[in-house]
């Protein structure tokens, strides 16, 4: 083929190959968690990570010291400063009472692989989520009390841990809390990884945060809003990338 006719084949075929394999991708999906709220009510919903905007499923029987996803992929909590261990209904946050465990629950949290609380004595243990069991850790080297705000984080890893605006990292073989940094807004009293973002539910006013996992420097997301919305104590994850708003209290599935 003669070499200017090459250049006129190429010259046409350029922009046809690039029409043909030029593509926009498709808009991120939002990020959605369950929540549950208080202290002035006990709620159970989703929440959009990305919009803050909370979608009430159902009123709890019991305030809860968090969430914390089993190995069965279902939640569960620790009523907060009580012994009763829960499971809680994925489509109206009803509660059904597992077992009553050996410690007095403040924070209830996991890792992808296990569940853990912190005790009212600021130790923290694993939890046996078929009995709600507990086995000591060790230490905190923190003294936690009911006054503040506190949490414990979900699907990730490590196990994160705040007080007030307060980031730490728990030695899962020790239970001490390593102090990785303070935010510049946010008190949260729960954390949660999706799609790779530790995100951080703050109080006064209720919202959204991301925070980095590395210096504990936070970044205002939304502010929540939605009915029976109040501060949020519980954060756990969702395996679905997009939810129908007409079925948002359906029982999505927890990885």
């Amino acid at each position: 083929m003669p070499r200017t006719l090459k250049m006129k084949v190429g010259w046409l075929l350029g922009p046809l190959c690039a029409a043909a394999f030029t593509w926009a991708p498709a808009a991120l999906a939002d990020s959605y968690a369950y929540m549950g709220t208080g202290t002035s009510a006990n709620n159970f919903g989703v929440v959009d990570l990305s919009t803050g905007v909370f979608s009430l499923c159902g009123p709890m029987s019991a305030a809860l010291s968090g969430l914390g996803v089993g190995p069965d992929h279902q939640l569960y909590g620790g009523t907060f400063l009580g012994t009763e261990f829960y499971r809680v209904n994925l489509t109206n946050g009803a509660l059904t009472q597992i077992g009553v465990s050996n410690i007095t629950f403040f924070l209830t949290g996991s890792t992808v692989t296990q569940m853990y609380a912190v005790g009212f004595d600021s130790n923290l243990y694993t939890i046996d989520y078929t009995s709600g069991t507990a086995t000591l850790v060790g230490p905190l080297g923190i003294a936690v009390s009911d006054s503040g705000w506190w949490g414990l984080s979900t699907n990730s890893k490590a196990l994160y841990f705040t007080h007030g605006s307060t980031l730490y990292r728990l030695n899962l073989k020790t239970g001490s809390a390593k102090e990785i940094g303070a935010a510049g807004a946010g008190q949260f009293g729960s954390e949660v990884v999706e799609k790779s973002v530790l995100y951080g539910g703050a109080v006064s006013p209720p919202a959204i945060y991301t925070l980095n996992s590395q210096t504990g420097s936070s970044s205002l997301v939304a502010i929540l809003s939605g009915s029976g919305v109040a501060n949020p104590w519980g954060l756990a994850p969702i395996q679905e990338q997009s939810i129908d708003p007409k079925s948002i209290c359906k029982a999505h599935i927890v990885p």
